[in-house]
């Protein structure tokens, strides 16, 4: 059983902040994270059940990093919907302040993307 992985414009943004930051704090960092994190997005097209943490939302933490992938599942249409990624050990207002990171629309498809 596949799931088809979809990416928020929300998350792919705050992907793309992590590396930066992660990449400002040592160098090879950010490139490390990246791949951390996009194995755990293709590992989400085998398995994607985890432990539900808010309503409909579960959470899945990123081996190595003190990051979350906050994920929907639609098991009728086979498809994970990553909403956002949090850094926890960040100040809360970063990453709670917008509202809508959960209603974000899909950028792009992680079955579909050249690595």
């Amino acid at each position: 059983m596949r799931f088809e992985v979809i990416l928020s414009e929300a998350a792919d943004q705050q992907i793309d902040e992590q590396i930066a930051w992660y990449e400002l704090k040592q160098i090879g960092l950010g490139v490390r994270f990246y791949k951390v994190a996009l194995a755990h997005l293709f590992l989400l097209e085998t398995t994607p059940f985890a432990q539900f943490r808010y309503d409909k939302v579960s959470c899945v933490p990123i081996k190595g990093f003190p990051v979350m992938l906050h994920i929907g599942i639609n098991e009728e249409q086979k498809q994970v919907n990553v909403y956002a990624l949090i850094h926890t050990a960040r100040e809360p207002e970063s990453n709670w302040g917008k509202d809508d990171w959960f209603v974000s629309e899909p950028v792009y498809y992680y079955g579909q993307v050249a690595v």
